[in-house]
């Protein structure tokens, strides 16, 4: 075999490898970049779905004070009824 033939097989072998080391490095950065513009795009979908959250919880937390309030005055009532049981409140 002379040095044309082992040309011929080293020469397309040593492209290949460019390229596959190239290659590499394309799909390494097109791999974060996707993963960037994926996490901000999660991000802002997480974040209107943390405000959703917080406006059902503060709903949630005002309509919970209105019923304790409630549910103090019928104990107001309920303790002046049975310290006078000839009057009504």
């Amino acid at each position: 075999m002379d040095w044309f033939e082992i040309g011929n097989i080293l020469i397309p072998l040593a492209g290949m490898g460019t390229g596959l080391i190239f290659m590499s490095g394309v799909y390494r950065l097109a791999s974060k970049i996707i993963d960037r513009r994926g996490s901000a795009a999660i991000s802002s979908r997480t974040e209107e779905r943390i405000d959703q959250l917080q406006d059902e919880i503060q709903g949630l937390r005002e309509e919970h004070i209105a019923q304790l309030e409630e549910v103090h005055e019928r104990l107001d009532f309920t303790e002046r009824l049975l310290a006078n049981p000839g009057k009504e409140a």
